[in-house]
């Protein structure tokens, strides 16, 4: 009896023990778990004390980019495929310099006749371009120049679809009074901000190597609207919705008859410009709005992606900063030259794909012609 008894008895104990112990390891975790929220919360009011938030390692929130990750030449595109088929006019594509984002955005930056340029997989609609251009511009140093490249509608019914269209005029803006939708007030729904100027420098280089790869008959400078929404505030409707906007189009084309193109990001980039940035846009028009058989087929599409491509990333490699080259130009071309040295070995990529764009774009192929008889 005395030792069941002193067995149970030391079962007892090794219970009582385990639960003690265990208990020991959750308070542990629980303490750590304080800590690791308590470390959370520090760095989130950190970075609301600093005037511009950035991770501990020097890289910005969103697009995951310090100094030197990105040139002074950016061209931003909305998806990631068309980025980097552009990336392939690059000098050394098989070099091109990558920073990855949580966020969906992608930085590529190589160099074009030895030129640095960045394109940007920056994604739809205005926040988005705002992400962009504000990250960007407290990375790099100096003047800076950056050009808009996505596709739009076209609402002036004397433009086509097919004609790629410069923002030359400037930029208005469409955006949703949420406050005059929950009062009900439907001549107050949208408002329409006045145009911002692109830079005219730069427009003018654009517009002339687009003519002259593209066609000049498909290049037209013209004034454009961007919308805060694909849907309300680009005037379309949907049934689930009540959207107030079915004389939108209409009042756009009153108040402003030059516009043609509808869209949703170059406002954003021209309204951000300040002095030191050199900014424009251009969009493809996919398809006439008031005709929707007038739509632009996918193979016309990629030609005009690889095409306008091109002559964006030429312009912007010939663009002279009026305030004289940037040392930061050379910042990043080491960044460049140290990426290239630590990945010479690296066979396993290969240029193939402007190869294949060359083959199925005949204009393409004599722009590069040209360009190495200019050199």
């Amino acid at each position: 009896m005395e030792k069941k008894s002193r067995k149970r008895s030391r079962k007892l104990s090794d219970l009582d023990s385990h639960k003690i112990t265990k208990r020991v390891k959750q308070s542990e975790a629980s303490e750590a778990a304080k800590l690791i929220d308590l470390d959370l919360k520090q760095r989130i009011k950190n970075a609301c004390k600093v005037k511009f938030p950035l991770r501990d390692d020097g890289t910005t929130l969103h697009l995951n980019v310090k100094t030197g990750d990105v040139a002074n030449r950016i061209l931003s595109v909305g998806d990631t495929a068309r980025a980097i088929k552009i990336s392939k006019f690059f000098d050394k594509p098989e070099h091109t310099v990558k920073v990855v984002s949580v966020k969906t955005f992608r930085v590529f930056t190589g160099t074009f006749r030895g030129v640095p340029v960045s394109i940007i997989a920056t994604g739809m609609g205005y926040p988005m371009i705002d992400f962009v251009v504000r990250e960007i511009r407290h990375v790099i140093e100096g003047p800076m120049a950056m050009i808009r490249y996505g596709t739009c509608g076209v609402i002036n019914p004397d433009y086509q679809a097919g004609q790629v269209l410069v923002a030359a005029k400037g930029s208005i803006f469409a955006q949703t009074n949420c406050g005059e939708i929950i009062k009900g007030n439907r001549d107050k729904v949208y408002t329409i901000a006045k145009p911002v100027l692109p830079d005219i420098g730069l427009s003018a280089l654009l517009v002339n190597n687009m003519r002259e790869i593209i066609g000049r008959d498909k290049v037209k400078e013209v004034m454009n609207c961007s919308a805060d929404s694909f849907y309300g505030s680009e005037g379309r409707f949907d049934p689930n919705f009540e959207g107030y906007n079915e004389t939108l189009i209409d009042d756009i084309l009153s108040a402003y008859p030059q516009v043609v193109s509808l869209e949703m990001e170059s406002f954003g980039l021209l309204n951000l410009a300040t002095e030191s940035m050199h900014c424009t846009a251009a969009a493809i028009g996919l398809i006439q709005r008031d005709d929707p058989k007038n739509i632009l087929a996918p193979t016309k599409i990629k030609e005009l992606e690889d095409m306008g491509g091109l002559s964006i990333v030429k312009s912007l490699a010939e663009y002279q900063f009026p305030e004289g080259e940037p040392a930061y130009t050379q910042t990043v071309l080491d960044r460049l030259h140290s990426y290239e040295l630590e990945h010479s070995q690296d066979k396993t990529v290969k240029p193939l794909a402007l190869q294949r764009i060359i083959k199925k774009n005949p204009a393409i192929a004599k722009g590069l012609e040209d360009l190495k008889k200019a050199k």
